[in-house]
Order: structure tokens, then C-alpha cells, then sequence
């Protein structure tokens, strides 16, 4: 809203007439009313980001194992918001959350959120699971019985966060985490290209029960023992967000956190 368009709409209000608003103003009629609807669309636009709540999540969450019934639960307590659930890669969500371009933000348990008022509670906790072809074991029989030592040597594939392949030897905190010694860690860009690689039986890929591969019925899995190994997602928020409609997301959020174990 303009001081132009402010003043447009007084005198609009006080002469009840555009032909003698126009007068007044010194300007045509068509401007006038270009000004009147350029404010009316500026307020509608304002009341529907009002009306709904912004909640991003990464690209490979599936949010209906995350969170069965959030939108259910949500539209009960404010029937007249809409949840809407944006995807964005990791650092693209991260800055639209730091721009307050959404609301809240699901993330891995191991990504960092920074911000002083940054609110974080833990939304699930599940195993951590070892994805692999039968190509990458060909003529091998006994596949559901593997575990993670048989993966030794083997190429692990995992999503980069900065749009760019590469790789790197598998660091300490990884093979304790993950109770094997990889022969290496390759980036990827996108969940597309390692279901790929996966499948062709290039190596293997390592995700929690909140991943959309989980639902790979093609693929073979084998749980990562111990505690570490452990995996999950937190829902994340600002605690002074400006949302109107953030207390009843987050009562939401406290419902469903914890209240299922993969």
C-alpha cells in the first residue's frame, strides 16, 4: 500500500464519485480506478497469506509417516487456515525459513538451524537403514539375512547439501555411526539420481524410516544397529513467529511428536 493509493482511496470515499475523484486529483478517471484496484488486490493477496500456514520440508520426507493425520489435526483446530507443504533442497529450505518465507521447517535431526528464538522439538526417531540392490550381490541368495559388516568396501551414496558432486574419504564419525568401512562417500544431488545408481547396484545408500525410499519395494534393506545409528526428524520454528496460526500448529506438532516409532 502506497501513500498514493491511500490518498486515491480517500477521496474515492469522500466524493463517492471516480469521474469527480479524478477532478480533484488532477489525473484521468482510469487512473484512478487503477490505483482502487491495485489496493484491492494488494489486501487480497494480504488476507490469503493470513489465512494459511507455510511448512517446508525436504524434498525425500514423506510427510504422511513423518506426521500421519497433520492436516486432519490442523484443519479441526483452525478450519478456516490452509496447511500448505512446500519442498525445497536443504540450503534454498533453510534460507526460507531465515527470510521467514515459511513458517516452520522440517529437518534432519543432524541438520543445524541456527537463530537465538529457533524452537526445536523432536517429531520422530526411527533405525537407520542400509538401501541396496540384489545387482550389488549378484548370484547371492541369502540377502535379508546381510548385515553391515558384508557392506565393507562397498560405495555409499548420500544427497549433497550444495548442489554439487563430490567426494571424500569416509571420516571416523561415519564408521562408528554406521559399523562399516566404505570404500568411499560420493554426493549426489538429488534422491532421483541415487535411487538410480542404487538400482543399477553401484553401491548403496543410507536413510531413516521418514525417507520416501523406505517405500522402495524393489530394494533390499538391512537395519545399522546401535544406538548412533539412530535417525529422525525435528520440527522446527521461531519462537516469536508471527504467524497467527503458529500456537495451533505447534499443539499439533506436540501431539504427534514421539507418539510413533519406526
Amino acid at each position: 500500500m502506497t501513500l498514493q493509493q491511500i490518498r486515491y482511496f480517500v477521496t474515492v470515499g469522500r466524493t463517492l464519485n471516480y469521474t469527480q475523484a479524478s477532478r480533484e486529483l488532477f489525473v484521468s478517471q482510469s487512473a484512478v480506478s487503477k490505483q482502487i484496484q491495485g489496493l484491492e488486490q494488494a489486501r487480497s493477496a494480504a488476507s490469503a497469506s493470513q489465512a494459511q500456514f507455510r511448512l517446508g520440508i525436504l524434498p525425500f520426507l514423506d510427510i504422511s509417516r513423518i506426521a500421519p493425520g497433520v492436516f486432519d489435526d490442523f484443519g479441526k483446530i483452525c478450519p478456516s487456515c490452509h496447511l500448505n507443504v512446500e519442498s525445497y533442497p536443504l540450503e534454498e529450505l533453510l534460507d526460507h525459513f531465515y527470510q521467514k518465507q515459511v513458517d516452520a521447517v522440517l529437518v534432519r535431526t543432524f541438520d543445524m538451524v541456527k537463530g537465538r528464538s529457533v524452537v526445536r522439538y523432536p517429531l520422530s526417531r526411527g533405525k537407520t537403514h542400509i538401501y541396496f540392490s540384489s545387482k550389488l550381490f549378484s548370484g547371492r541368495r541369502d540377502l535379508d539375512c546381510l548385515q553391515a559388516m558384508d557392506f565393507q568396501g562397498k560405495t555409499i551414496f548420500l544427497q549433497s547439501t550444495n548442489n554439487s558432486n563430490y567426494q571424500r574419504p569416509a571420516s571416523p564419525e561415519f564408521v562408528r555411526n554406521y559399523g562399516f568401512q566404505p570404500r568411499e562417500v560420493q554426493y549426489v544431488t538429488t534422491w532421483e539420481d541415487i535411487l538410480s545408481k542404487v538400482h543399477m547396484g553401484y553401491g548403496v545408500t543410507i536413510a531413516g524410516p521418514s525417507f520416501w525410499i523406505s517405500r522402495e519395494k524393489s530394494l533390499h534393506c538391512v537395519p545399522v544397529e546401535g544406538s548412533r545409528a539412530d535417525c529422525g526428524i525435528d520440527a522446527v520454528w521461531y519462537q516469536d513467529g508471527e504467524n497467527f496460526y503458529l500456537p495451533a500448529f505447534q499443539k499439533v506438532i506436540s501431539n504427534l511428536a514421539l507418539s510413533k516409532h519406526f
